[in-house]
C-alpha cells in the first residue's frame, strides 16, 4: 500500500508540475493587461459584498464584541458610510474598466473607508480581508490606470445605472426577507440603539438609493466629451509641404484649422483629427509618406486609448483597409465618390448633347471662366465673401465643418479660386484644392450668387475638367455620394439594406439620389469610402457623433 501510494504521489507530482510549466508560460505581459478587467470585476463585487452586508442583520454577538471599544455613533455612521461606499464602488468599476487614473486613485480611498467601516460596524474581518486583498492587487497593477478624464462623466453608462439599479434591488429584498418579523413603523427611522439592526440597515439602503439617483441625475445632464487642442497657424503652415504634395486633395481640409493634428516623428506625415462627443475622429487616411502610415495610425489608436475615445476614422479608402482591421476596427460603407477622369473627358458625342448645349449657351451670353490665383487672391476676396453671403442667404444655410470648408478669408486667401464672370463681374466661385502630383484636383466651397445663371455651377465643372485636361492632372474629385453603391443582394448586411432604403426614399432628409444621378452624368469612375471605428453597440453614438461634428452641433443636424 505504502509503495501504491508513493508511485500515486510521483506520477500526480510530474503531472502538477508539467501543467505548472505550462501555466508559467503565459506572458506576463498578456496577464498585466487584462488585470485591470479583473480588478474592476473584483472592485464591482466589493459594493456588492458591503450593500448586501449593509442589508443583512449583524450577529449580535459581534456587535456584543465592538461595543466595549466603539461608540454607538460610530457604529451607526460606519453601517451607513459601508453601504455608500458600496453603490460608489460599483460605479468606480466602470472607472476602472475604462483604466482611469482618477478611478484608481478614489477606488483605493473607498476600499479603505469600506474595509474600517466593516471592522467598526460588526467585526466582520473576512469581509475587510477581502477587500484589502483588492486594494493590494489596484496597488501592484496600478501602472495600468493611465487614463485621464472625469470619473462621473466617462463612468457614465446605461449598462452601469441598470446593474447597479439590479444590485439594489436584489439588496432592498434581503432587507425585506431578514427583517420580515419587523413590522415596518416611521420611527424605524429614528432608532439608534445597539440592539436596531432593522433601522440601520434601512437608514443604509435609502443612502444607497440616494446616491444612485444622485449618480443618474448628474448623467442626465452631463455628457463625455473628448476635446482636443487646435494647432496654430504657424504649426499649419509647417504642414504645407506635405498637404502640396500629397496624391490626395482633401488634404487641404488641414488649413481649416478647425482640427488638431499628429504627426509622424519626421513630420512628414499627420493625421488631422476633431473630437466629438466621445470619439476622436479622423479626416480621411493619413497625409504623407506612405512608409509611415502603419507607425502614425497607431499612434492615434494609442491617443484615442490614452483618452479613454472611441478611435474613428471617417471616409477613408479602400487601399489601407487591412491597416484599420489590424487596429481591431469594424469596417462599415459610407458611399462612393466621384473621379472624373480628366484626360478621356469631352463634350464631343451624342451623350454630351445636353451639356454641349447648356456650355455652348453660356458662352455666348459672355460667361467666361478664369482662375484667381493666390497672389491676386487679397484683391478678389470682398467679392467673393459677397457672394458667399448671397448663396447661404438663399439656400437658408449655415456653414459646415469638418469634411467641408467654410468661408474663413485666412483659409480662403491660400488656394486659388475658379471664378464664372459676365462683364467683368463675377457670379459664381470655387476654391481649388490642388495637387502637385497632378494625380487629383478638386473644389471645396461651391458658391453663386444672385445674378448667377441657371446651370452655373455645372458650366463651371466643365471649365474645370477642360482647364485641368490642359494642365496634365488625371482626376477631378467630385466628391462622395452618401449611401450609394450598397449592395441590394438579399444576403447583404443590414446596415446595406438600411442604407438602401434612405438611398431610395430620404428625399426628405437629403437628397442621396438626386446628387448620385448628377454626378454621374460626367461618367466618373465610383470609388468606395468607409467608416472604420469600433462596431457593436457603440456604433451608434460614433455615427452621431461624426454627424454632429461635421454639421457644427446638434442644431445642424436637423437644420440647414
Amino acid at each position: 500500500l505504502c509503495t501504491a501510494g508513493l508511485i500515486l504521489i510521483v506520477s500526480e507530482g510530474k503531472k502538477i508540475s508539467s501543467s505548472a510549466q505550462a501555466i508559467s508560460k503565459i506572458p506576463t505581459k498578456a496577464i498585466s493587461t487584462i488585470m485591470p478587467n479583473v480588478i474592476a470585476f473584483l472592485v464591482f463585487l466589493c459594493g456588492c459584498l458591503l450593500l448586501f452586508s449593509g442589508a443583512s442583520s449583524t450577529g449580535t454577538h459581534r456587535i456584543s464584541l465592538v461595543k466595549e471599544f466603539v461608540p454607538l455613533i460610530l457604529i451607526e455612521a460606519s453601517h451607513f458610510y459601508g453601504s455608500i461606499a458600496g453603490i460608489i464602488l460599483i460605479g468606480l468599476a466602470r472607472g476602472l474598466w475604462l483604466r482611469l487614473r482618477e478611478a484608481y486613485s478614489l477606488t483605493i480611498v473607498i476600499l479603505t473607508i469600506g474595509s474600517l467601516a466593516t471592522l467598526l460596524r460588526g467585526l466582520h474581518v473576512e469581509q475587510s480581508m477581502i477587500l484589502n486583498i483588492v486594494i493590494l492587487l489596484l496597488y501592484v497593477s496600478r501602472h495600468r490606470f493611465y487614463r485621464e478624464g472625469p470619473i462621473l462623466k466617462k463612468s457614465y453608462s446605461p449598462l452601469t445605472i441598470t446593474i447597479a439599479s439590479g444590485v439594489l434591488i436584489f439588496s432592498t429584498f434581503i432587507l425585506t426577507f431578514t427583517y420580515k418579523h419587523t413590522s415596518y413603523a416611521h420611527q424605524l427611522w429614528w432608532l439608534f440603539a445597539l440592539d436596531g439592526h432593522a433601522s440601520r440597515s434601512l437608514r443604509a439602503i435609502s443612502a444607497a438609493i440616494g446616491g444612485l439617483i444622485a449618480f443618474i441625475t448628474f448623467s442626465i445632464f452631463s455628457t463625455a466629451r473628448v476635446v482636443v487642442k487646435t494647432p496654430s497657424k504657424e504649426e499649419i503652415n509647417s504642414y504645407l509641404p506635405s498637404i502640396q504634395s500629397s496624391d490626395n486633395s482633401n488634404a487641404w481640409l488641414a488649413i481649416l484649422g478647425d482640427k488638431s493634428i499628429i504627426a509622424s516623428e519626421s513630420k512628414d506625415s499627420f493625421i488631422m483629427y476633431g473630437a466629438e462627443g466621445i470619439s476622436l475622429i479622423a479626416m480621411g487616411d493619413p497625409i504623407g509618406k506612405k512608409e509611415e502610415f502603419s507607425e502614425l495610425l497607431w499612434k492615434f489608436r494609442e491617443l484615442a486609448d490614452e483618452q479613454g475615445a472611441y478611435p474613428v476614422f471617417y471616409e477613408v479608402g479602400p487601399e489601407y483597409l487591412t491597416e484599420y482591421i489590424d487596429l481591431g476596427l469594424a469596417i462599415l460603407k459610407l458611399g462612393e465618390v466621384a473621379l472624373v477622369q480628366v484626360q478621356k473627358y469631352s463634350l464631343d458625342g451624342g451623350k454630351k448633347s445636353s451639356q454641349r448645349q447648356a456650355y455652348k449657351k453660356l458662352e455666348k451670353e459672355g460667361y467666361t471662366f478664369d482662375i484667381i490665383q493666390v497672389p491676386e487672391m487679397p484683391n478678389k476676396i470682398d467679392e467673393l465673401h459677397l457672394i458667399s453671403n448671397q448663396w447661404l442667404n438663399t439656400k437658408n444655410s449655415k456653414e459646415k465643418g469638418f469634411s467641408l470648408g467654410r468661408f474663413i478669408p485666412d483659409y480662403i486667401l491660400q488656394t486659388p479660386c475658379a471664378v464664372i464672370m459676365h462683364s467683368g463681374e463675377i457670379v459664381a466661385f470655387s476654391n481649388l484644392w490642388l495637387t502637385e502630383s497632378k494625380k487629383e484636383y478638386s473644389i471645396d466651397l461651391m458658391r453663386y450668387g444672385d445674378k448667377a445663371p441657371k446651370g452655373v455651377m455645372e458650366f463651371l465643372f466643365l471649365k474645370l475638367f477642360l482647364w485641368g485636361k490642359e494642365q496634365g492632372y488625371e482626376n477631378f474629385n467630385l466628391g462622395m455620394a452618401p449611401l450609394s453603391g450598397f449592395e441590394s443582394h438579399t444576403l447583404a448586411p443590414i446596415w446595406h439594406k438600411a442604407g438602401i432604403a434612405l438611398f431610395r426614399h430620404g428625399e426628405n432628409f437629403y437628397n442621396f439620389q438626386g446628387l448620385r444621378n448628377y454626378k454621374n452624368k460626367f461618367d466618373p469612375i465610383w470609388t468606395p469610402r468607409y467608416l472604420a471605428s469600433p462596431g457593436g453597440l457603440a456604433l451608434p453614438r460614433i455615427l452621431t457623433n461624426v454627424t454632429t461634428l461635421i454639421s457644427g452641433g446638434i442644431r445642424g443636424v436637423f437644420g440647414k
